[in-house]
């Protein structure tokens, strides 16, 4: 049975034992958006369609213009709903003790997860459920294999309906959803009755025939299915399996009773002794042929047996030459300086008698820093610089720090030139321009030779130059939003008694971003918690502050002011999204901004003349020009140029 027909039937026989237990509910939410997908509205419905329990659930952000254009609820509608702590009181006593199912199960949890977070006190201990997902099950009924992926293309809620003649007329509400999954549950039911073979199971433990204990997973098909199933001892000595009898070592167990019969690697050996077979000689693998007529098994093993003989032609020392091997350290006592010991091969001393190290066999410098550049150099560079050498006689070495090995150098002038042809090397110095030039990122100007570098580049800028114009578009974008929502900009003034203490808040001020009028300003007063327990719970438009200092204390006080419990909404930082600035056609990151234990410091003249913006008669006029500044500039889009080539392009007629 292949693996896309045991996954279909697999999960049709897991929806036709769960439809005739019985005991299961369908869960299905509406929520803000994707991106947190919290809740907005609830179902659960009964496996007959009945709906057990709905309600609409206040969410603590906006729901997105998206999600409002798919299932049509607003902002008013869930202003006066509960919680969701309110609402899981009654959601969790519909799903104990059953198996959940939900089409797009994943979503449902992350939808729950994200919806409890804010209230994960009040949620903690709670019991857990057996998800069972109806998307997937449809899936595989459905049967559209995606070929990529390696698995069935899920389908949406639609057109399960539209495939099962389901009519689903309250499309996108939790209740029509709800009804409609159970529907699409029995159905599935009924198509596992007519397709499933008879007596299909699921993979099942099948114990030794032999009586010694040990178990087997066997599939629905498999040979040998529950009854007169050996294991490996069992059944030698019941006469179903036998071991090979031409093994020298541990002997291979094979399952059939012909004592005679061979395993593969005695057959093997002995065709490769009789040279009906032989050894590849790029990988070492048996080639089921003779070597007259298939030599290796394919030109990739062809291309390492080249590169194999001519390393071995690299490494071969020439004669009368002895090749270079690390060994043992010929020492003699000195008195130069505080140096005590010195090798008189690689000249390397030493301050105490203490020595681990091997002989390299050839002298030795003590760190790359004192080798001279323009005489010895690595293998790799002297190739290409076009010179040959003996590989096996170095002639000199460079210890690693904090390493036990060396790195072995050539000397330039005791290796030969490779002679190049002009032609070539006016084709190598071709190249070499044209790829410098379209490598070399028109941003930062540096020039990458990495392929993976190379195959990330877009419009001649590298990957991260793109990362950098992502981020400074992202920090336009986000100061436009700021002024589309209207934000406010919020300042708290806190007294802090005892710097170990968290500190009272003692006044605050509120100033609306894009008109610059003060909203509120002085002292906190008790008549004043409501507003700003709103403010910070449930706002509708963003709340905008330096670096969130004061805003924990100011939302204790109007916690403990009004004995309610408060939430932060939306609440932005503006010290996160002063990162980045535009300088021509290059954003540029600010590596030197001050910094005090990790977070940026609320130093607003360093950031106005960053930016060039002028300071504020106050701190909040500060921000606000600041946030007006980044919203008036302008994305960066990445074109490529006009005159782009790109190197070792063929031409086309």
């Amino acid at each position: 049975m292949r693996r896309r027909e045991r996954e279909r039937y697999d999960a049709l026989y897991e929806v036709r034992e769960l439809v005739q237990q019985g005991n299961w509910v369908v869960l299905d939410v509406e929520t803000i958006g994707l991106e947190p997908p919290e809740i907005i509205q609830w179902a659960v419905a009964a496996p007959d369609g009945t709906i057990l329990g709905q309600g609409f659930v206040h969410p603590i952000r906006p729901i997105t213009e998206g999600a409002r254009a798919i299932h049509g609820i607003p902002d008013e509608r869930v202003a006066d709903a509960p919680p969701f702590a309110e609402a899981w009181s009654e959601l969790s006593r519909l799903l104990a003790g059953k198996t959940v199912v939900a089409y797009n199960a994943s979503f449902e949890r992350e939808a729950l997860h994200v919806s409890a977070v804010p209230y994960f006190s009040f949620l903690w201990g709670q019991p857990r459920f057996r998800w069972l997902c109806a998307m997937e099950a449809f899936a595989c009924a459905y049967g559209d294999w995606h070929p990529y992926f390696h698995s069935y293309t899920w389908k949406t809620l639609e057109t399960a309906c539209h495939f099962f003649t389901i009519p689903h007329d309250q499309a996108h509400s939790a209740a029509g959803d709800a009804r409609a999954t159970a529907q699409v549950m029995h159905a599935l039911a009924a198509l596992a009755e007519q397709e499933l073979p008879a007596g299909y199971h699921l993979p099942r433990d099948v114990a030794c025939a032999g009586g010694c204990g040990k178990s087997e997973t066997f599939l629905f098909g498999d040979a040998g299915d529950w009854e007169g199933w050996y294991c490996g001892a069992c059944g030698v000595l019941a006469g179903m399996y036998h071991l090979c009898p031409q093994c020298k070592g541990t002997p291979t167990l094979l399952f059939t009773p012909d004592v005679t019969e061979w395993c593969r690697y005695c057959l093997e050996a002995d065709k490769l002794e009789r040279g009906e077979y032989h050894r590849c000689a790029g990988c070492g693998g048996v080639v089921e042929a003779p070597e007259r007529v298939q030599k290796y098994h394919d030109q990739t093993c062809q291309r390492r047996a080249y590169r194999r003989r001519r390393e071995q032609r690299e490494e071969a020392v020439p004669e009368g030459v002895t090749p270079v091997r690390a060994g043992q350290h010929q020492l003699e006592t000195i008195h130069e300086g505080s140096a005590r010991l010195c090798c008189t091969i690689c000249q390397q001393t030493w301050t105490s008698k203490d020595v681990r190290s091997v002989c390299p066999g050839v002298p030795t410098f003590a760190s790359w820093f004192s080798v001279p550049a323009d005489r010895f150099v690595t293998w790799t560079e002297l190739r290409r610089r076009h010179y040959t050498t003996s590989r096996a006689v170095p002639h000199a070495a460079v210890r690693i720090i904090k390493a036990p090995y060396y790195r072995y150098l050539y000397d330039l002038q005791r290796s030969t030139p490779i002679t190049i042809a002009p032609e070539r090397q006016q084709a190598i110095a071709k190249a070499k321009a044209t790829s410098q030039a379209h490598y070399t990122c028109r941003m930062c100007q540096e020039y990458y030779t990495s392929p993976d570098e190379r195959k990330a580049f877009v419009a001649q800028v590298c990957k991260h130059c793109q990362w950098e114009v992502r981020e400074w578009n992202r920090r336009v974008a986000w100061a436009r939003e700021m002024i589309q929502q209207e934000a406010v900009l919020l300042e708290v003034e806190t007294y802090k008694p005892d710097p170990k203490q968290p500190g009272q808040p003692v006044s605050c001020t509120l100033l609306d971003l894009a008109s610059g009028t003060i909203l509120r300003s002085g002292a906190l007063l008790p008549e004043d918690a409501p507003a700003l327990a709103a403010l910070i719970d449930h706002h509708p438009t963003p709340v905008l502050t330096w670096d969130g200092e004061g805003l924990w204390a100011l939302r204790d006080w109007a916690q403990g002011a009004t004995g309610k419990v408060v939430l932060f909404g939306r609440m932005e930082h503006l010290a996160e999204h002063l990162t980045h600035t535009r300088q021509g056609e290059q954003v540029v990151v600010w590596e030197t901004r001050p910094y005090e234990n990790g977070y940026p410091v609320a130093d607003l003249a360093w950031y106005c003349a960053a930016y060039g913006v002028e300071a504020g008669s106050t701190h909040l006029e500060t921000m606000r020009r600041l946030v007006l500044h980044l919203a008036a500039q302008e994305p960066l889009v990445l074109t490529a140029p006009e005159q782009e080539v790109k190197p070792h392009a063929r031409r086309t007629a």
